[in-house]
């Protein structure tokens, strides 16, 4: 591998068919970052991250925050948010 590194696995890929075998990854690179989320509310249906708090990680990851848009539409009668990032130079 170059430069001796053997711990790091690169893999490119269109996100739906993303070769994960334990459906995580650590670590992500792109320029351009495109995030869709469900909502936090007060009765979430599931595990949910708020825009908010997603947005402090965008920015924690080198990201700068290009848009924030909170969706009318509803997904499963839950709040949809969606975030548009570039990686910072």
């Amino acid at each position: 591998m170059e430069k001796g590194i053997s711990n790091i696995e690169t893999i490119a890929a269109n996100f739906k068919e993303m070769p994960l075998g334990n459906e995580r990854f650590e670590k992500a690179v792109a320029g351009t970052f495109l995030c869709i989320e469900l909502e936090k509310s007060v009765m979430p249906t599931g595990s949910r991250v708020s825009s908010k708090d997603m947005e402090e990680e965008i920015i924690k990851a080198c990201f700068l925050i290009i848009n924030t848009i909170h969706s009318p539409t509803q997904v499963a009668n839950q709040p949809v948010y969606i975030i548009t990032a570039q990686k910072n130079k």
